[in-house]
């Protein structure tokens, strides 16, 4: 019903871009940098609140560094989310927002921002109008300019606060403890991941690993129950704010997120 409004106020039909939700979002690469496309606005509000008549993009980043990320001189007044881990709130982590730091001032200024990014993460752009009404939001279908450039390696740690280092296995220890299991490990490489979550899962499932627990307490010690059959364990250090690396597989790939995740995971390796 909304949609339909919206429409109606805004005048004509709307043509559904090929990146109009995110499961169909428009992938690029390092190899692809620098980037720019011209394309045309969506027709709906993908996901609640800004930006209205949404596109997404996903970039599969190579190159450990920082990017700049800009819309200038896009049609109304465009708005930028960038998010870690997934496509929107409710698959990822919402990394940064941009709105009107190119030269100009509403309803034309449009976002801009630079943010640190790490090799063998996928990165989702949504962009769309600040607002669905004019004049912040243009004829449908008006088209924008997506500009994405690479300005190499970020220089000393890791900026923000948000980072999780991935950093080598923890040396995690079992030992048998009555009809419990106690595990311990080795502090995370990373000074600011002050807490732990412990997933398990079942070997004949390899990768299907859900929370024991989702905090610690900050200790570098914890007790199961025995489990049944063939189990394995993971720790996951975090900072309060999101988790770090779940360890590699025997291939070099990280291994997949709890289902449920105790927290967004968003990391980067250790100095």
């Amino acid at each position: 019903m909304f949609a339909a409004l919206v429409v109606l106020l805004l005048g004509g039909d709307c043509t559904p871009p090929p990146n109009e939700v995110c499961e169909t979002a428009t992938v690029f690469s390092n190899a692809d940098l620098p980037y720019e496309v011209t394309a045309p606005l969506g027709c709906v509000n993908d996901i609640i609140d800004r930006p209205y008549f949404d596109v997404f993009y996903r970039f599969d980043c190579a190159v450990t560094g920082t990017y700049h990320i800009h819309l200038c001189n896009s049609s109304g007044d465009i708005y930028l989310r960038v998010y870690g881990d997934g496509c929107g709130w409710a698959d990822g982590f919402e990394l940064a927002v941009a709105d009107d730091e190119c030269p100009g001032s509403p309803p034309n200024a449009d976002p801009l921002l630079s943010i640190d990014l790490q090799a063998g993460q996928h990165y989702w752009l949504e962009v769309g109008p600040w607002r669905p009404d004019a004049p912040w939001a243009p004829p449908l279908n008006s088209p924008y300019t997506l500009s994405v450039s690479l300005d190499g390696p970020p220089p000393g740690a890791p900026a923000g606060g948000l980072e999780v280092a991935a950093g080598p296995d923890l040396q995690l220890q079992l030992a048998k403890e009555g009809e419990s299991l106690g595990l311990s490990w080795g502090n995370s490489c990373e000074v600011n991941d002050t807490d732990y979550a412990i997933y398990g899962g079942q070997l004949e499932v390899m990768g299907q690993h859900q929370p024991l627990t989702c905090s610690t307490g900050r200790g570098t010690s914890h007790v199961v129950q025995t489990p049944m059959g063939n189990a394995y364990f993971l720790v996951v250090p975090n900072n309060g704010i999101v988790d770090g690396s779940y360890g590699l597989t025997s291939s070099g790939a990280q291994r997949p997120k709890g289902d449920p995740p105790c927290l967004p995971r968003y990391f980067l390796g250790c100095p």
